[in-house]
C-alpha cells in the first residue's frame, strides 16, 4: 500500500497510489528472490514491508519506514546493474510524489487539508508526464 493510503485514511486513492504499491511489491520482491549487497541480513531489509502500528483505540498505521526508503533511497546494491538502476529511478520518481509532505504523521495529519490539494495537482501532472513509462523503458 502507499504510505500516503497507509498513513491518511481521508486520501482519496489514486493511480499513483497503486503504483507505489506496484514499486513496494517489486522492492520487496527483489530483496527476497535476487542477489544484492545485503542478501546475508534480508531481515532490515523486508522490515519496512511488514510495519504495522495497531493503536489502542485501533486505528492502523504504518508506512513509515516505506516512507523513508522513499525520500532517502534504498542502501542496497541490487544485481544485475539494470535493476539496481530501476529501484532507484523508481525511488527518484515517487521522492517527487511525496516531496513538501510532512514526514511526521502527526504533522502530517494536521496538514492534511492544506497538502491534499496540492498533492492531488502534482499527481495529475505525474500521471500525464509518463516518467514512469520512460523509466521501464
Amino acid at each position: 500500500m502507499s504510505v500516503f493510503l497507509v498513513q491518511n485514511n481521508q486520501h482519496v486513492h489514486q493511480i499513483l497510489d497503486d503504483w507505489e504499491s506496484a514499486f513496494h511489491v517489486l522492492t520487496w520482491s527483489v530483496l527476497c528472490y535476487t542477489a544484492h549487497s545485503h542478501q546475508d541480513d534480508v531481515g532490515p531489509q523486508i522490515k519496512p514491508y511488514n510495519e504495522v502500528d495497531v493503536h489502542h483505540d485501533g486505528d492502523v498505521e504504518g508506512g513509515k519506514l516505506k516512507g523513508y526508503i522513499i525520500q532517502n533511497g534504498l542502501k542496497v546494491i541490487f544485481h544485475p546493474p539494470a535493476l539496481h538502476k530501476l529501484i532507484n529511478d523508481l525511488c527518484i520518481f515517487f521522492q517527487e510524489y511525496y516531496r513538501d509532505l510532512a514526514s511526521d504523521a502527526l504533522a502530517f495529519s494536521q496538514l492534511y487539508p492544506a497538502l491534499e490539494a496540492e498533492h492531488h495537482k502534482k499527481c495529475e501532472v505525474m500521471q500525464k508526464c509518463g516518467l514512469l513509462v520512460d523509466i521501464f523503458q
